[in-house]
Formats: structure tokens, sequence, C-alpha cells
């Protein structure tokens, strides 16, 4: 369950993104607007409340974008959500597209743009997967059909997390000049 609070004031004319996993890429968690505050924060109310289906441990730092709030959930399904009224935009559900396991716990995923090309990216288990922002569809020619599988290629096995699957990822991927790192450096 995603439960969210919203005060009644409007955010037009502030840059209201939380573009970057934490807030940016020094991972600050910081946002310089200045809508909620002390005098006004013991008023917030609860908006809506969006249930993703899923138990376990909620661990995404969300990212907002144009209104759309990106997050993901424990057993990984990553949603685009309108962030004013709560209501589902699309879901991706990345065990419809691998077998094996996905990994417990999702901390969030990564907003990618170059022009018209916007991208999220995730991952699951062995693969990094990147999504088309407006609807959630795996880009097809991102990898193999919208994934990379992380340890293709590797020369030495890592260690293995689970038998038959030596790694997966757990941690946001980090965009680094235009190429993707499956995990934070």
């Amino acid at each position: 369950m995603i439960r969210f609070l919203l005060f009644g004031f409007s955010l037009a004319g502030q840059n209201a993104d939380w573009g970057v996993y934490l807030g940016d890429k020094a991972t600050a968690h910081y946002s310089p607007l200045t809508q909620i505050n002390s005098s006004n924060v013991a008023r917030l109310r609860q908006a809506w409340v969006f249930e993703t289906g899923d138990k376990g441990e909620f661990q995404s730092n969300g990212l907002v974008i144009d209104g759309v709030l990106f997050t993901a959930s424990p057993a990984r399904k990553v949603f685009a959500i309108d962030a004013a009224t709560g209501r589902k935009l699309w879901m991706f559900d990345p065990a419809a597209h691998q077998t094996g396991p996905i990994g417990r716990r999702q901390r969030g995923v990564v907003y990618w743009a170059s022009g018209q090309d916007r991208r999220i990216f995730t991952g699951a288990g062995t693969y990094l997967y990147a999504l088309n922002a407006a609807t959630g569809e795996p880009i097809p020619t991102f990898g193999r059909n919208g994934r990379i599988h992380l340890g293709e290629g590797v020369a030495e096995p890592a260690p293995s997390v689970q038998p038959g699957f030596p790694f997966w990822v757990s941690r946001t991927p980090t965009v680094y000049t235009n190429a993707s790192l499956p995990c934070r450096i």
C-alpha cells in the first residue's frame, strides 16, 4: 500500500519533480520546495491510497516527473501513478517476462530522457529492464526485447545467492553518461 499526503496549495510555478533516486545525484534527500513547512505540516491529510497487491517490505523511493509518480512494489512491479489522483496509469510486472527469483525488495527506479525518448530503468533478478515511461512496455531496442542479462559475458561466475541464480539486482541502477549501470557506484 502506498499512502500519500497532500496539502491544499497549488504547485504551479514550482518545479515539483523528484526526478532522481533520493532527490539528486548526491542522494541528499532534499527538496527546495517550501510549500510544506513547520507552520503547516500538522494540517497535512491523506489524499489517496494506492494498493499494489503485494505484501512485503516497501523500500522504494519513488520518482515524480511531470505529475507522474513512478515507483516499485515489494514484488518488483513498477507502477506509473497520476500523482494528483492516485490513478494507476500502467504497471509492469517482471515476473511476466522472466523465470526464477526476482529479488525480495526494490529500492527504486531510474528515469532517463533524451529528446522524446523517456525511459524507466528497473532491475529484477539478473536482468535490467528499460521501460517506455509513457506506456510501461519494455523498449524493444534495449538489449533483447527490453532487457539485458547482467551476467551474460562475465568471464568468472559471481558468487551464488541462490543455486542457478548467481546474483540479482537489489539497488537502484545508476545512469552514467547515457550508460545504465546495474548498481550504484
